[in-house]
């Protein structure tokens, strides 16, 4: 424009059909006669329009695909993933994320919950504790609590004795409960010290 005498007045301006930098119109158009050192308004693109996504969490997936097609959007990628926080099949989120923008014609992914990952439980009654644990992580149940139970057989002590919940699906995310087996001696011998406490006593007083 300088080479023809004219002046350039640039301005910025969205478009679906021209790439960022290049120039989508010239003001007045191309052609027309202008008095030199005229101003001549030229419009260059910043690529696509861009769109703020909605916060669609929480809504089923025909809620959540019906409010971005709302906000202009047209491509839609649903993917499924477990969750302990958002019910099953219900929205998880987005990508783009909400608070994110993206162009109109580019693919949102929705995430849509399947519920809470669970597994069939592994039976461990009859294994030591530590066998236990360690088959039971390596199933994926990762908290396992144990508490004690008396029994009368000596070859359980020590045994898993117990255990819940012992077979069905269950919540990964969820704590199994192992019981271990512990002697009945212990109380038995607790309580004839006692006894014999008792006896010395006594007869220390008689005397």
């Amino acid at each position: 424009l300088k080479n023809v005498g004219l002046q350039m007045d640039p301005k910025l301006e969205a478009s679906d059909s021209v790439d960022a930098g290049l120039v989508i119109r010239v003001e007045p158009p191309s052609g027309t006669a202008v008095p030199l050192e005229s101003k001549v308004t030229v419009v260059f693109s910043v690529g696509k329009k861009s769109i703020d996504i909605p916060k669609v969490q929480g809504q089923d997936l025909a809620s959540a695909t019906a409010t971005l097609k709302a906000k202009g959007f047209t491509k839609f990628l649903k993917e499924e993933q477990p969750s302990d926080r958002i019910e099953k099949d219900l929205v998880i989120d987005t990508d783009p994320a909400f608070g994110e923008s993206a162009a109109k014609d580019d693919q949102i992914t929705i995430y849509v919950s399947t519920g809470v990952l669970t597994k069939d439980m592994v039976d461990v009654v009859g294994m030591d504790e530590a066998t236990a644990r360690t088959a039971l992580q390596t199933a994926g149940f990762l908290s396992v609590s144990t508490i004690e139970g008396s029994t009368s057989d000596p070859a359980r002590v020590g045994k898993v004795i117990g255990q819940s919940p012992r077979s069905g699906p269950w919540d990964l995310s969820k704590p199994v409960t192992l019981t271990i087996g512990v002697g009945s001696s212990t109380s038995s011998s607790s309580s004839s010290s006692s006894s014999s406490s008792s006896a010395v006593s006594s007869s220390t007083t008689s005397h």
